[in-house]
């Protein structure tokens, strides 16, 4: 899948510094990411491939704060007799990464100023990697 590359892509910086790389991310409009974890797919892979994007200078223009979203809305939301989750560490810490290389501010990182998960991106991706501490 698109997201499995695009993680891939991130652990070659070298790659994805090519200009023909960036530039095609960059171009992108209108993608459409899936609103459930693609099976087979980990939270780290998509946070791995949201770094690539931003390393890409690509984070807006491929709607990167959807895919934020989804991922803290996974890992808030608990399943019936279930606790909540939350982020993995691995996958907490390189949303962080993907985020700064964006150069987005960490309150705005969804791109929706009236969502309600805007105020938490900075609890729910802390509290994420305060194991690995």
């Amino acid at each position: 899948t698109a997201l499995s590359c695009l993680a891939a892509l991130w652990q070659l910086p070298r790659a994805a510094s090519f200009p023909g790389v960036s530039s095609a991310l960059a171009s992108q409009r209108n993608v459409r990411w899936p609103n459930t974890l693609v099976p087979g797919i980990l939270e780290e892979q998509v946070a791995a491939a949201a770094c690539a994007i931003a390393r890409a200078g690509a984070w807006k223009a491929t709607r990167s704060g959807y895919i934020l979203a989804q991922a803290m809305r996974r890992a808030e939301v608990a399943t019936e007799g279930e606790t909540k989750r939350g982020l993995p560490p691995a996958a907490g810490a390189l949303w962080l990464c993907a985020i700064g290389q964006s150069g987005v501010p960490l309150d705005q990182a969804t791109g929706r100023q009236d969502s309600a998960l805007e105020g938490s991106v900075e609890a729910v991706l802390f509290s994420s990697i305060s194991t690995l501490a």
